[in-house]
Order: structure tokens, then sequence, then C-alpha cells
């Protein structure tokens, strides 16, 4: 397959351009949450223009719960949606944003966002007001989108999340929500983290010609991958038959990955007994007590996880976090409640609630004799580990198209949630996850013309007899 013609990476760019200006913010912070549908209907309408057949999943409740409904075609989808009563008019005016940006939303470089002053909270968090800046999405509507291309049994996946991380709008050099060009590089919110693998996507379709195919292909765009991993969790509860390989479009570089850590955020809660700080026998010192369960952390940490290693991974070993700590209002008062925030990435093979079982027990044990209780809670649900194996025929092509061998990276995806799907699956995409989650996020053009034809090969192998 040849690379891109200018006339083919002007539609990329344009596609590119909307779907990061219809926003799509997910987080577990009910104030930066945002709905996900402006990003979907700019994919449907892309994926229809080329003949896809679409249906939407609503993700119950969008941030965290598992069930599904399907909406088959354009008007039952926005009858549904409306139905749902999502704020018609916030609709509307994001569904302009949406469409207006795709004719005219690549600017040159230096048009500085627009923010109000508490669009950055005081630590240089995102501030009350950092979504109305970027998107003035209000409806926290979630779904996942399938658009699919061609028919038969078998076929490949190309997925992707729809959401981003908040943004500071005043840090970046740019509008993040307008696709700005400088120096061969296409800088906006989502652009490495993931939004550009959907027009590549598309365009790869459009490579090898969607009439031509012979199984299909699906192009999945998920909900809260950045935040609860509630779109991939809706889809493996419904069990779709979605064919036999799939392809996550996360930024590596290009680089196949097989391997990835599991993420397990855990909420340990001490709770003692205030009192006056005169008399320490007034009261049950959480801090105190909460001092013994870090001991004990730490000890476990050292004992356990330093007898496991798989050197694929640039970190070798499972790691544990002593993320926040928060407890206390005063110097003269007894600690009556300490919580810590722990972080804890595992290697394949290590089973998540299984370390959260050992951990509970263990701080358990660390408060015996304090007079204080303890609760161990995750923050979200796990994500496990990822391990898809190496003799797989997606993982040979993929690896003779990189040219190396398929790797292991620390962060996580919605690649084991696949796999439990019975799909041989792999993340590569363009893109660095070093420009990931920060200001002035980009994604090089030179990788999205070397993806587009992968794509296109992978397109080839799987869905043409």
């Amino acid at each position: 397959m040849q690379r891109m013609t200018d006339a083919q990476y002007a539609t990329y760019r344009s596609e590119l351009a909307t779907l990061v200006r219809a926003g799509s913010v997910s987080s577990t912070h009910p104030d930066f949450d945002q709905s996900n549908h402006g990003v979907l209907e700019a994919i449907e309408a892309m994926a229809r223009a080329r003949g896809g057949r679409v249906q939407w999943f609503e993700v119950s409740g969008g941030r965290g719960a598992q069930t599904t409904q399907t909406h088959q075609g354009a008007q039952s989808a926005h009858s549904a949606h409306s139905a749902q009563s999502r704020q018609g008019n916030q609709r509307t005016q994001n569904k302009s944003k949406c469409e207006g940006a795709a004719v005219g939303s690549v600017q040159s470089a230096g048009a500085a966002a627009a923010a109000p002053d508490d669009a950055v909270g005081p630590d240089g968090a995102a501030g009350p007001n950092a979504l109305t800046a970027m998107a003035g999405q209000a409806s926290r509507a979630k779904s996942n989108l399938v658009a699919s291309f061609g028919r038969g049994p078998g076929g490949l996946v190309l997925s992707g999340h729809s959401d981003t991380v908040p943004c500071n709008p005043d840090r970046w050099d740019t509008d993040p929500l307008v696709l700005t060009e400088r120096d061969a590089r296409l800088y906006g919110l989502g652009s490495a983290d993931m939004k550009a693998f959907f027009p590549a996507a598309l365009a790869a379709i459009d490579a090898v010609g969607p009439s031509r195919l012979t199984r299909t292909v699906h192009l999945i765009a998920t909900a809260d991958e950045e935040s609860t991993m509630a779109g991939a969790r809706a889809l493996l509860d419904a069990g779709l038959d979605l064919g036999t390989a799939a392809v996550i479009g996360e930024p590596t570089e290009l680089r196949p990955i097989r391997l990835h850590k599991g993420v397990m955020m855990l909420e340990i809660a001490v709770l003692g007994r205030a009192g006056h700080a005169s008399n320490p026998a007034l009261g049950h010192n959480a801090l105190e007590a909460m001092h013994q369960v870090i001991a004990a952390l730490l000890d476990y940490r050292a004992r356990e996880f330093s007898q496991l290693e798989n050197l694929a991974f640039p970190v070798p070993r499972p790691t544990l976090n002593l993320g926040a700590i928060r407890g206390g209002d005063s110097p003269n008062r007894i600690c009556g409640r300490c919580t810590l925030s722990v972080d804890v990435r595992l290697l394949p093979g290590q089973d998540p609630h299984a370390v959260q079982t050992a951990l509970a027990s263990l701080v358990q044990a660390a408060v015996v004799g304090t007079g204080c209780s303890v609760t161990v809670a995750p923050l979200v649900e796990p994500v496990p580990p990822m391990h898809t194996a190496a003799d797989g025929p997606l993982v040979g092509l993929c690896e003779h198209l990189a040219g190396r061998e398929a790797g292991a990276v620390n962060f996580a995806t919605e690649g084991p949630f696949f796999n439990l799907l019975g799909l041989e699956t792999v993340i590569l995409g363009a893109g660095s996850i070093d420009q990931a989650h920060q200001p002035n996020e980009f994604v090089a053009r030179s990788q999205i013309e070397a993806l587009v034809p992968r794509l296109a090969r992978m397109i080839a192998h799987f869905c043409i007899a």
C-alpha cells in the first residue's frame, strides 16, 4: 500500500479537526465529566459517508454501569438519545460545533485558548470552569459506537476511545479544541491519545475499498477509557461477536504491543476516634494507625513484588505507589480518620482481586491493637493485565509490518477486555504516550502517513478472502 496522497491527507486532517473540536472529557470527578455523543455523532457521519452501518450502544449511567442498549440506524439512534433527555439545547450547540469544525478548523499556530479565570485551580489542576472553557457539554450521557463495513464472519476490529482527560487551556500555546498544524505536527486535545486513530482507520478502509471486503471491519469508539473503562466493560458484558482480531490504536509510536500491566487503585480508610490532644487516652489516633498500615504495605511490596519479574516491561516488576494521604484537621485534636490512596500495577498472571484481598488482610492485621478499624475499597474497578500470545496471526503480521517484535508497556488499555471477547488483540497506533495528558499534545504527520498503509494491510489480510 502506498503512502497517503495530499488529497487523502487533507481529508484525514479535516476529519481529525472535527473530532478534536467535539471535545469529550471523561473523569471520575463529576465536575469534569462530559458526554461523548458529539464525538460519536461525528464518527457516525464519517462512517455513513463511506457506506458504513452504525450502531449505538448506550453505556448506562455513563460512569461504570454495565448495561447496554442497541440502537440501529440514524433515526432510531437520535430519537433514543432525545428520549433520554440529554439537554437538547446543549446537544444542538455541541453538534453545531462538531459540524462546523470540519471546514476551516485547522488554523495557524499561535492562537491562544480563551478560558475563564477559574478554569485552572490553585494547584494547577483543572478548575471548576475548565470544561466550560473546553467544550461546554453539560450532558453526561455515554455511549459506544460500532461502525461496520463489509459483511461476513470473522474480520477485524479497529478500536479506540472517544474521550480525553481534562486539560488546562491557558497552558497550551494554541486552542486545544482547534487542530493546529505546525512543523509537520498536528496539535490538539486528544490528537495522540487517541482521536488520530479514527480518521486513520477510515482512511485505511478507503484505501482497501469497502466494496472489496468479504469479512467485516468493525470501527469501534468507546466511552470512558480515561476514567472507568465503562465502555469496554459494557462491550464485554454485551458479548458481541466482533470477529477474530482487534487493533486498539493507542499511541505506541507504531510499535505493536501485546503485553501491558494491570491497574488497581485503592482507597484505604482508617477510622479512629477524635479527642483532645492533651490526653491521648481520649481517642484512637487514625494517623498513627495509618503509619502501621504504610509500614505493612511497604514490607509487602519489598517481600512479594520483588520476587516477580517480566523483563519484557520497561519497569519489570509490579509496583505499589503511595499516592495521596489525608487525615486530621487540627494539631490539638486526635486524628479520627485518615485515608490513603494507592496505585498498584500488576504483571500478566497476577489477579487484581486476589492482590486486593491480600492487601485487605494485611492492613486489617496492621491496625490490630490500635483501637482503629480499616476498610479497603477500589476507587475504580481494576483493569486486568493484558497478555496476547506471541504466536498469533495478528501479532505476526504487526511485527512484520513494523520490522520489530511486539513489546510491553506499563500503562493500561482496553486490550484485556477485547481479549476476553475472544479477539487476538494488539495495541498499535501513531504518536507517543509521552505526549498524552499534557499541554501541546500532538501527533506527527509522518506517523499518520506510516500508520494508514499498515492498517490497510491488516484489513486486506483479515477481511478479503
